[in-house]
């Protein structure tokens, strides 16, 4: 016996009882305390002269379900073709007999030590304990991870309405009203909304062919286009603003209302059509993301207030008892900083609960200098995401992740990053593609060792030329080219 001074014969009662019920059950029909031994050896099936349960299931097919002290529980157990291990008495020393069956309150048993096979009550005083066994039958192994489509759009079309609102964000009370009926006239004309509509019409065809994990959309309109396109695309929701004021600076209760406010009847409205339009659609039906980018690094105390209102905004949402859920943690790239991921925990913890996910942007940087962040930065920039649910593991939370944002963005070095300069400032198409696939091949990777849980990256971004963006748009050919590139 492995680890053990005793011989099978001096103390080898258990591993013997083992061979047996391997025989009784048909496992193994020549079995011996020797193999046995041999098998649970082979998996440091013992502990000190102890057989471990792990290792007889492990090792010889064999599953203790219990210790049990009950001998009525016993008889409806061996009722059901199973066996038992009784440790007999005396206390004096350790033994174990096989009991195979029962008659009229008498138990039927074989003594390996005895070597008699007759009732135990001829034999021993009593039992002081039990065994119930029966043949292991290990769960069936988890159904294989579905490889996503992760290389998702980021359309930025809105409705003229809500360009006009963009537009005039943080003027003057009486200039605001006076523009947004400039601006809503202008972005009604003809030309800008076509310039939007063939933005959709791209998208959405790739949405059709290619079928991508998730869409973001800046209109609730679009979530419709989305959804007629491939109804397993998850449609996300970014309300664009960046005017916080009352927002962020309050109590987090009172900001997560005032921020659902904007959009409470849309939320309604959506669903509701949703529910009409795709009835067996399962929940969440879209997703809606919190306010964009507010993480800093190193101050705890702004990463806190951060995390609270994402966490107040989730419980809004789900107050609302519409089937959505919120995308929160919509943090810059790089932030916060990995001594503060662990702020995030009771934020992830409650998005996990109410069917969200985490929504940090994951670019990554390159140059013309043909230097390239993809793999060398891929844990502080387009991978940082894997490191923070690290952390979030560690303590018990197991959360989507909906990186909402995501690309080539330039860099001389890694540390600054230029916000408005993209792939097309840095590289040829063909470079970037070539990223695109591999990060999606990363992050499927990923997937398949933690249950799935990425969820999307969104490519920044898709729009009319009037909105801007130029270096970092992708449109029709290049999302026809990833379609094509995917297969």
């Amino acid at each position: 016996m492995s680890k053990c001074n005793s011989t099978i014969c001096q103390q080898g009662c258990f591993i013997t009882a083992c061979a047996m019920a391997q025989r009784y059950f048909n496992i193994d029909k020549d079995a011996t305390p020797i193999t046995v031994n041999n098998a649970l050896r082979a998996v440091s099936g013992f502990s000190g002269c102890n057989t471990k349960w792990s290792g007889m299931e492990a090792a010889l097919g064999l599953e203790v379900v219990k210790k049990s002290l009950d001998d009525d529980e016993v008889r409806q157990w061996l009722d059901g073709g199973n066996v038992c291990f009784a440790e007999v008495e005396p206390e004096s020393y350790l033994h174990f007999v096989l009991v195979t069956g029962h008659t009229e309150g008498r138990f039927h048993m074989l003594d390996p030590y005895k070597n008699v096979e007759g009732w135990l009550d001829e034999y021993y005083p009593g039992v002081e304990s039990w065994r119930l066994i029966h043949p292991f039958e290990p769960s069936p192994p988890p159904p294989p991870v579905e490889t996503l489509n992760l290389i998702d759009p980021h359309l930025q079309t809105a409705i003229p309405g809500v360009l006009a609102a963009h537009a005039v964000e943080g003027r003057p009370a009486l200039m605001r009203k006076i523009l947004s009926l400039y601006y809503a006239w202008r972005y009604s004309r003809p030309a800008h909304a076509k310039a939007q509509d063939e933005v959709r019409e791209v998208a959405f065809k790739y949405v059709r062919d290619a079928k991508p994990a998730a869409c973001k959309v800046f209109s609730f309109e679009d979530v419709f286009g989305v959804l007629r396109a491939n109804l397993y695309t998850k449609p996300i929701v970014r309300h664009y603003t960046n005017d916080y004021g009352g927002i962020i600076d309050v109590d987090s209760a009172l900001g997560a209302k005032r921020w659902v406010d904007l959009f409470r009847d849309a939320l309604h409205a959506t669903s509701e059509r949703i529910l009409q339009d795709f009835p067996n659609l399962p929940s969440p039906v879209f997703l809606m993301e919190s306010p964009n980018e507010l993480y800093p690094s190193n101050d705890p105390p702004l990463v806190t207030r951060a995390a609270n209102l994402d966490d107040a905004i989730a419980l809004e949402v789900e107050r609302t008892g519409l089937p959505i859920a919120t995308v929160g943690y919509c943090a810059g790239v790089g932030n916060p900083h990995e001594s503060e991921y662990h702020l995030l925990v009771p934020l992830a913890r409650t998005l996990e609960r109410t069917g969200g996910g985490m929504g940090l942007h994951s670019y990554w940087w390159a140059n013309r200098r043909g230097q390239n962040g993809l793999e060398s930065w891929w844990r502080w920039h387009a991978g940082r995401y894997q490191w923070v649910d690290k952390v979030l593991v560690e303590h018990g939370i197991h959360v989507n992740w909906y990186c909402g944002e995501s690309g080539v963005v330039q860099s001389d070095d890694g540390h600054t990053l230029n916000a408005h300069s993209g792939w097309k400032d840095v590289m040829a198409w063909e470079q970037y593609l070539s990223d695109l696939l591999l990060v999606n091949e990363w992050d499927n990777e990923w997937n398949a060792a933690h249950g799935g849980r990425m969820k999307a990256r969104c490519v920044f971004t898709s729009s009319a030329p009037f909105c801007g963006w130029a270096s970092f748009q992708v449109q029709q050919r290049e999302w026809e080219a990833i379609a094509a590139a995917l297969g």
